[in-house]
C-alpha cells in the first residue's frame, strides 16, 4: 500500500493507507459498539459508512475521508475526537504490540504479524492533530 494525503481545515497530514484503514476501522468499531454514548449517531454513521466505503473502493495513495465535509459540525468532530481517545487507549492496552488475532478481527484479514504499537500511536497522534490543529503546513 502507498501514502495518502489527509487534509483538514487547509492542512495536511500523510499517513500510510493501512493505518488509515486501520484507525478508520478502529473508531467505527468503537462507535458501533458504544453506539450509545456518542451524538448525533445519524450522522456519524453516514460518516464511518463513507469513510469505510472510500477505502475500500480507494486505489493506492488516494484515500480521501472528505473532512472538511464530514467533520465541519463542532459536536461530530468532538465525537471522533472522543472516539480517537478511545482507540488509544485500546492500542495502549496492548503494550508494544498488537496481536495478529485482534487486527484480523478488527481491521481485516489482511494482516501477515502483529504491529507495533508505537506505530499506531504515532499515527493516532497524527490524526489527532490535524483535527486539533489543523495538522502541518502544506
Amino acid at each position: 500500500m502507498g501514502h495518502s494525503y489527509l487534509d483538514f481545515d487547509g492542512r495536511t497530514i500523510l499517513l500510510h493507507d493501512s493505518l488509515i484503514e486501520a484507525i478508520v476501522k478502529l473508531m467505527s468499531n468503537e462507535f458501533i459498539v458504544h453506539r450509545q454514548d456518542y451524538d448525533p449517531r445519524s450522522i456519524m454513521t453516514k460518516q464511518f459508512r463513507e469513510w469505510l466505503s472510500n477505502i475500500e473502493h480507494s486505489g493506492v495513495g488516494c484515500i480521501d475521508l472528505q473532512l472538511d465535509a464530514c467533520l465541519s459540525d463542532g459536536r461530530v468532530l468532538e465525537q471522533n475526537l472522543k472516539l480517537l481517545d478511545a482507540v488509544e487507549k485500546t492500542v495502549k492496552n496492548f503494550g508494544d504490540m498488537i496481536p495478529l488475532s485482534f487486527l484480523r478481527t478488527a481491521v481485516g484479514p489482511g494482516y501477515g504479524r502483529g504491529i507495533e504499537s508505537r506505530i499506531v500511536l504515532r499515527a493516532l497522534s497524527k490524526f489527532r492533530a490535524l483535527l486539533l490543529k489543523g495538522g502541518e503546513s502544506p
